[in-house]
């Protein structure tokens, strides 16, 4: 059986052209399902289409050869428009097609949801796909895996090509994506986070981890970032990582929640003992997301603001690690007084670096009309879902930016400037950072529409 594995543009342009991602990580997952269809006897090939524009060129030459089945992964809202051409493409020009869909997004969506968007598929795998690679061959409609196997098939990283893997370095940093000590799954059911894939925290095999840290540094890359959700869900699985990554000569970060960090000991010098105690371990990023109790109880966090503060306290001590703090902005329900105790509470607690998003309602809205697929994104445009203005927190964006990327501070006396065309902010540096009401980056990372002049 000959099997095509498609990674489809992040987004397109207008006249249907791949957007060139400013970011973007290997697509490992898609890789380790097609090394798995591969133990199983199939023929597997791999067509990345992330960083070519004018990309149905290169799947119509792709589809001079024959194939039988095709997997696609779609990992967010966002990437609907891209998956709906390819799907569309695939149909109008091979006489046989028998279509899988697999990613994030496939946890909210399944078979139904995706015809009433107009695609076509055959299956959707509900979660990880890793166990249920038989199933992918033949199954109609939705697959939902019932158990996440711990052993990870290796990535099949030579199906890309040489120019794709430097293109994939040069976007990432040189950071690859593994899922790493957190696992799979998540034992957390954080309401604005779905990268749970809906199964329970499921550890990883650690052989299939060290093969995979070797062929990472055979590909050239210098540092893990680890996908997995809370990568200090176990300290035990966490310094044996961290003993891997070492022995290979790689540093590593990842995130985790402040329970996680929390639950390292009973004081703060034992919790301090035991990070001092990793040895490749560069940066953890912890999620912030809000310091309202009513935000962070609508989405079910167990974590206060003064446990955060102490939990960055703890890593920063150890001087050798990073804290990146992850806070959304436009929550449900926020105010601008919770944006303002929420840059007090950053400035206090000194992480080393921020990074905002933006709340992305329910994609089930796609469904109903109420937004389009193009306007998600973390980094687009606000939907205005809490109680001030889009506008408004794109400024808020622009403080957080300003002050932890830029080192700037903000005129507390002055913050924000408008008028009819442009909207910014002004800092005390005799800085303004702004952008015309309607510019948009076709990346989907707004900041590139923001420029900078002197006040």
């Amino acid at each position: 059986m000959r099997v095509l594995a498609i990674i489809p543009p992040y987004s397109l342009t207008a006249d249907h052209k791949a957007v060139i991602p400013a970011k973007a990580m290997l697509p490992v997952g898609i890789l380790a399902i097609a090394s798995g269809l591969k133990q199983l006897g199939c023929e597997v090939q791999a067509c990345d289409l992330v960083f070519t524009p004018n990309w149905q060129a290169k799947l119509l030459q792709t589809l001079k050869q024959q194939f039988d089945v095709f997997l696609l992964c779609c990992h967010t809202a966002r990437n609907i428009p891209a998956v709906k051409l390819v799907v569309e493409l695939l149909q109008s020009n091979c006489s046989s097609t028998r279509i899988i869909l697999g990613g994030n997004l496939c946890v909210q969506f399944g078979c139904e949801e995706f015809r009433k968007l107009g695609i076509e598929v055959n299956a959707v795998v509900r979660g990880y796909g890793h166990g249920v690679l038989p199933a992918v061959l033949s199954t109609e409609g939705d697959i939902q895996p019932s158990e996440v196997p711990a052993e990870l098939p290796l990535p099949a990283l030579e199906l890309l090509s040489r120019k794709t893997h430097w293109l994939y370095h040069q976007a990432s940093s040189g950071q690859y994506p593994i899922v790493g000590p957190g696992g799979f799954g998540c034992r957390f059911r954080c309401r604005y986070c779905q990268a749970h894939m809906g199964t329970p925290l499921v550890f990883r095999n650690n052989r299939s981890i060290a093969e995979e840290i070797q062929q990472a540094k055979q590909f050239g890359y210098t540092h893990l970032w680890c996908v997995d959700n809370c990568c200090l869900a176990s300290y035990k699985s966490a310094k044996g990582f961290d003993s891997l990554v070492a022995l290979q000569k790689l540093t590593w970060s990842g995130m985790t929640r402040p329970e996680d960090i929390v639950s390292l000991g009973k004081n703060p010098a034992d919790i301090s003992k035991h990070l001092v105690a990793f040895s490749a371990l560069t940066e953890i990023a912890i999620g912030v997301e809000s310091v309202s109790k009513l935000v962070l109880k609508r989405w079910q966090r167990t974590s206060s603001s003064d446990s955060i503060q102490k939990v960055m306290s703890y890593i920063l001590a150890t001087s050798r690690i990073k804290a990146t703090a992850f806070v959304i902005l436009d929550a449900p329900g926020s105010t601008e007084e919770d944006f303002w105790q929420l840059r007090e509470f950053l400035t206090t607690t000194k992480p080393s670096t921020i990074s905002w998003t933006f709340y992305n309602s329910s994609p089930q809205e796609i469904l109903t009309g109420e937004r389009k697929a193009e306007e998600y994104g973390f980094y687009h445009w606000p939907f205005g879902l809490s109680e001030i203005s889009p506008a408004r927190i794109v400024q808020q964006a622009m403080i957080i930016s300003g002050e932890s990327w830029c080192g700037w501070q903000v005129d507390h006396d002055n913050p924000y400037y408008e008028n009819s065309r442009r909207v910014g902010v002004n800092f005390r540096n005799g800085i303004r950072l702004f952008q015309t009401k309607t510019a948009r980056a076709t990346t989907g990372n707004l900041w590139e529409a923001w420029h900078e002049e002197e006040i």
